[in-house]
């Protein structure tokens, strides 16, 4: 179905179909995008509305996808993309689409935010800029621990993702929320503890298939294990592990997490695109 030269996709199946060609070309840019697709054709929300904003001739200038209640993703292509985001912020201002925030590059977002304050009076501001990091050559770095998959039975994993949650955020941590979370890690097997050499668990991470790459993510050490090169020796363990299945290895970092960059750098990190997150103020 096509709204002017907004094309809509009813299902997550669909879309990866439409567009497989576009999702693997534009990777891991399109990392979030992978998050969201389950390759099922069940009924989407109505809020949920993804597809692609066509130009003139047809060609696609940029791929949109509503994860409700998370952020809208926007996912640049061709080199009207700035006229399509407008487009689109149009479109949801108009049918009312549910929007939490966006992520997509700067410009984007820039111009989506301002075409979408302009139409509805809502303001968007910016919550966070980030990096996404592919692992270039893994680099050699010393590790005296081991690493482990977590299971549902190791109690200080739900304390550490409330924890990393809540550090990220900036908001109180979730313990119920974290331990249902926890369940779902060990039942995946995809979050991993790094020991050290005295067999306490220091530092942990999640690593996930998605698209065509492993992606980590709550990448934690807590306050008392910092500064020693746990994090580091953690990473590098991991990555190890993870390069012998074939897939690359893709993250995203905070720009401003000065500590954290230092890390992925040591290991053999590198910066490929931007990733900006903003969301609606209320």
């Amino acid at each position: 179905m096509k709204k002017g030269n907004i094309e809509l996709i009813s299902s997550n199946r669909e879309f990866e179909r439409t567009y497989e060609k576009l999702l693997s070309e534009y990777e891991p840019a399109l990392n979030l995008f992978w998050r969201n697709l389950d390759g099922s054709d069940r009924k989407l929300p109505p809020h949920n509305i993804r597809g692609a904003v066509l130009n003139e001739t047809g060609d696609v200038d940029l791929l949109f996808l509503n994860a409700y209640p998370f952020n809208l993703q926007l996912g640049v292509i061709g080199d009207g993309a700035l006229n399509a985001v407008k487009d689109l912020a149009e479109y949801c201002a108009q049918n009312d689409i549910a929007i939490r925030g966006i992520n997509g590059d700067l410009k984007s977002c820039e111009a989506f935010a301002g075409e979408y304050e302009k139409l509805t009076k809502k303001k968007m501001r910016m919550h966070v800029g980030m990096d996404i990091l592919r692992l270039g050559r893994l680099n050699m770095i010393q590790a005296t621990g081991v690493l482990r998959t977590v299971t549902a039975d190791d109690e200080f994993a739900a304390n550490w993702i409330a924890e990393c949650v809540a550090e990220f955020n900036g908001v109180a941590p979730d313990n119920v929320a974290a331990r249902e979370k926890l369940k779902t890690m060990a039942a995946e097997r995809s979050l991993f503890v790094y020991e050290n050499e005295n067999g306490t668990p220091v530092s942990f991470a999640q690593a996930k298939p998605i698209g065509h790459y492993y992606t980590l993510s709550y990448v934690y050490t807590p306050p008392e294990h910092r500064n020693r090169g746990y994090a580091k020796a953690m990473v590098h363990e991991l990555c190890k592990k993870l390069i012998k299945y074939g897939n690359g290895v893709v993250l995203f970092v905070d720009k401003t997490n000065i500590a954290a960059n230092k890390v992925y750098d040591a290991v053999g990190f590198e910066a490929v695109c931007e990733n900006y997150d903003f969301r609606v103020i209320e």
